[in-house]
């Protein structure tokens, strides 16, 4: 038996709809002869009669009847289904999962997802933390990720959004605290506490590992603010982005110093998937990103503006 296909269940609708050759093919747009041929083939696939042919009209068989129903509900369901994904990609109604690297994030995302659905309130918002964003985004768990990190992968493009200034945080006492500068070796024989694994810790991975740096200790702690409490206490060093940190700075309870670049200088991306149709909302919640973020941390504006702007039609 063959198998039964969309333009099989079209042509049985609609010549039940008609009772005529004729005007099917001409809603079909086929000619009546192809419509014809696809009926008889049909018909001979399935090894039973779809319609009683007379002069007056086609008759559906009880067969014909049960695959009607069928061709009603499929068809029916796929209309369904293509009027949604309309009104998605229009933001009418959707949802954008985004995925986030770093709990610092969640400094400015409040604001900013308050700013987003004002423009987009049918669109629901769904954020949660992402350690493993090609597994997250391959999965279709999320829609797009905030990294920092711009790891290789055939279906994921990379859209920069701004740039962090990163600072050394220790106790106020700290005998680093009176460098104006420090290199990435004074991280050497100090611990290093951070909120995250050290596989998905940006600073770690991207700056202290691949020269060779190994802190005396590295110690997860997982709530930002007991990190922040126990490096006040001179537990160890850990390293932020200067906004996250900049009021506990100035209040002096944290020290700082300035790290040597280029591990002052970490860029952050979107992370989503390539080859696929980005609705109209999504480029706007990277577009927020991009103005206001970026606009109040980023050290290096001239890539943010035009990256989402100057992309194809159909990305």
């Amino acid at each position: 038996m063959g198998t039964l296909e969309i333009k099989h269940l079209k042509l049985i609708k609609t010549i039940a709809e008609t009772g005529n050759l004729t005007k099917s093919a001409k809603r079909l747009k086929l000619s009546q002869p192809a419509l014809s041929r696809q009926l008889i083939n049909l018909e001979d696939h399935l090894g039973a009669s779809l319609f009683i042919r007379s002069h007056k009209a086609m008759t559906l068989t009880d067969v014909g009847l049960d695959i009607l129903d069928i061709a009603n509900e499929v068809l029916e369901k796929i209309d369904q289904s293509e009027r949604m994904i309309a009104r998605k990609l229009k933001g009418d109604i959707a949802e954008l999962r985004i995925g986030v690297h770093c709990v610092f994030c969640f400094r400015w995302l409040p604001a900013l997802v308050k700013q987003f659905q004002k423009h987009f309130p049918k669109v629901e918002l769904e954020i949660n933390n992402s350690l493993n964003f090609i597994k997250d985004l391959s999965r279709h768990k999320m829609d797009l990720v905030i990294t920092p990190f711009r790891l290789k992968s055939e279906f994921i493009q990379y859209v920069p959004l701004f740039s962090d200034h990163i600072v050394m945080v220790s106790a106020p006492d700290h005998s680093l605290c009176n460098k104006e500068e420090i290199q990435l070796h004074d991280f050497q024989n100090n611990n290093y506490l951070s909120p995250v694994p050290k596989a998905y810790d940006p600073f770690y991975t991207m700056f202290l590992k691949p020269n060779g740096v190994e802190p005396k200790k590295y110690m997860l702690v997982n709530q930002t603010g007991a990190l922040i409490e126990l490096v006040k206490t001179g537990m160890g060093l850990s390293a932020f982005p200067k906004w996250a940190v900049q009021d506990i700075i100035k209040s002096g309870e944290l020290g700082s110093s300035s790290i040597k670049s280029p591990a002052s200088n970490t860029t952050w991306y979107a992370a989503r998937r390539l080859n696929q149709i980005y609705p109209n909302f999504q480029k706007e919640f990277i577009h927020l990103v991009q103005r206001n973020v970026g606009g109040s941390f980023c050290l290096d504006k001239s890539f943010v503006g035009d990256q989402i702007q100057n992309e194809p039609a159909n990305t």
